[in-house]
Order: C-alpha cells, then structure tokens, then sequence
C-alpha cells in the first residue's frame, strides 16, 4: 500500500519566490522566468509510463506529454495570478499520481515574450534544418511585417495539406518534417509558421479552436504587431491559393473563437 500512496504524495517543497527552483526525485522546476511567462521543467525520470504535465489557473487546464528525458518549456498563457503546475505518472490505466508539484502566484506576467520562445507544442529543436534554411533569409528583412509576408508567400504557395493524414490524440508536429514533406495538416502549418518566427524574434501565437471558414476544430496564429495581435490561417489560405483564388493574408478576427493557445 505505502508503494501506491507515495505517488499521490507532492515530494517536492514549493516557493513562491520567483528567483528559486524545487526539486522533487527526477523532476526539477525552474521558475526564474515565470514573470516573463514560462517555466522549465528539467524531467529525469522514467519513460516507460505515461508522464504528463498539468498546469491549473482558475477553472482553465493545460495538459502536455512528456516523451523524452531533458529540460520542456511550460507556457504560462493564462495570464497573471496563481497556477499549480503538477508532473503527474501513470499508476494504473488512465489514472495518475502526483510525481512533482509548484505553485506560483505571478504578478504582471508578460503576455507577449512568452510566444516568441520555444516551448512543448513548438519545439525549436525539432527545426534545425528549417530554421537553418528560413532564418538567415527573414533576417535579411529589417521589418516583422516583410518578415511575416515573406515566409507567408513561401508556405501558401510551396506548402499543401493532407487530405488523408490520420493523428494520434497527442500528436505533436515537427519542423523539420513538415518542411520536408511540405505537406500537412492544420497543426502542422501553425506550428512550421510559429516556429520559423519565433527563432527570428517575432511573437507568434499557435492557437486551436474553431473558424466559420473551416469545417471541425483547427489550428491557426496570431503575430503581435505594433501593439496588436493579427490572425493568420496559413491552412486555409494555401488551399485557395493553389486553386488559384484571392484570399486576404490577414483575417477577420471575429471569425474564429479561440479555445487553446500555445
């Protein structure tokens, strides 16, 4: 019995000062840049159960997958107040034990910086052979708007989407193979879109929910812009495109009701 309760016990001690981390068995949390809107997580453990990670503000709740040994940048997209972040192991089938715990209560969190980072849906690590080929040329642009529109006219017009892809529930897509392959479904432009940015500075939003343009769930971006978030659905837009139709590259906001960020 003891073997079982232990993992619903939190082993680690929680701070609240922002400058500290907290260590719990194969589990390390780093929140000296919680301010600024993410918090490592450097995870040790076992992989041979399923380890995920839980982070509540409010009613709201973000769940991830952790499916390798290193160091996951959490975002922390549900603005200031108090967030419990929990690493959480599968003990029995589809129920989980609390591996490693932290609570935060964060003031004047930046709601921008955090989306021009790597993070767990959008692994830069997963583009090096993208970035190496998009990077150098964006930075030959001096605006994010000519930026944006340059790596928006390359994808809409060179990029096309899977009909026939199937994905698992936690299907997280890579860079690399979606610039490989040039062929995607909607999570798959978002996250090449979002990627390819954020390593040239701009903040760039993933974000998935529904649109009065496209038929079931779907994933698209925002960029922040003097100020300003703009939608951008590189999906949606590469379809036209290629049929040989005008589309607007920035869309109407109203037309798409957000349900996650990343």
């Amino acid at each position: 019995m003891a073997r079982v309760i232990k993992y619903f016990i939190t082993l680690c001690v929680c701070f609240f000062a922002l400058s500290l981390s907290c260590y719990a068995s194969d589990v390390k949390f780093d929140i000296s840049n919680a301010s600024n809107g993410i918090v490592l997580i450097d995870y040790q453990g076992t992989l041979s159960t399923q380890i995920k990670v839980l982070v509540v503000k409010d009613k709201s709740r973000y769940i991830y997958t952790i499916k390798s040994r290193g160091i996951v940048t959490i975002p922390l997209q549900l603005g200031s107040g108090f967030y419990q972040i929990q690493v959480l192991e599968e003990v029995e089938l589809d129920k989980f034990g609390v591996m490693a715990s932290v609570d935060l209560d964060i003031k004047n969190i930046d709601e921008v910086s955090m989306f021009s980072v790597s993070n767990i849906e959008i692994d830069l690590n997963t583009g090096t052979e993208a970035l190496s080929h998009y990077t150098p040329a964006l930075d030959l642009h001096s605006s994010i708007v000519d930026k944006v529109k340059a790596l928006y006219n390359d994808i809409v017009a060179k990029y096309k989407y899977d009909y026939s892809k199937i994905v698992p529930s936690e299907y997280t897509p890579s860079i690399d193979d979606m610039f490989k392959k040039k062929l995607g479904i909607c999570f798959d432009y978002s996250v090449l879109f979002a990627g390819i940015l954020r390593d040239s500075g701009i903040s760039v939003k993933l974000v998935m929910g529904y649109s009065s343009e496209v038929e079931g769930y779907h994933a698209w971006n925002e960029i922040y812009v003097d100020g300003a978030w703009y939608v951008f659905d590189l999906t949606f837009d590469s379809v036209y495109f290629q049929a040989g139709k005008i589309v607007d590259m920035v869309k109407d906001s109203t037309k798409y009701v957000q349900v996650k960020v990343y």
